[in-house]
């Protein structure tokens, strides 16, 4: 079986840069219309995200190169919350 080349190359990819800017247009199309399938969308990826990355055999190591993914975490969550 081929490995997944899914963030593999983070600094060229940008796949965690492009992770922050969904997160931060699924809580702005929340916000304005209330509707929330798009923000569901998004946190399964963000789950999904989560279960690559980690200190554990076999999970990815790296970090976003830019704190736009960080920033629209804590967004997602704050939003999360107040739901």
């Amino acid at each position: 079986m081929e490995k997944i080349k899914i963030f593999t190359n983070l600094k060229d990819n940008h796949e965690l840069y492009c992770l922050g800017h969904l997160l931060e247009g699924a809580v702005a199309y929340y916000d304005a219309t209330g509707k929330d399938k798009l923000l569901n969308a998004a946190k399964r990826y963000a789950d999904y995200v989560d279960s690559c990355f980690g200190k554990e055999e076999g999970k990815c190591k790296g970090y976003p190169g830019h704190e736009i993914a960080e920033m629209a975490l804590v967004r997602l969550y704050e939003t999360n919350w107040r739901r």
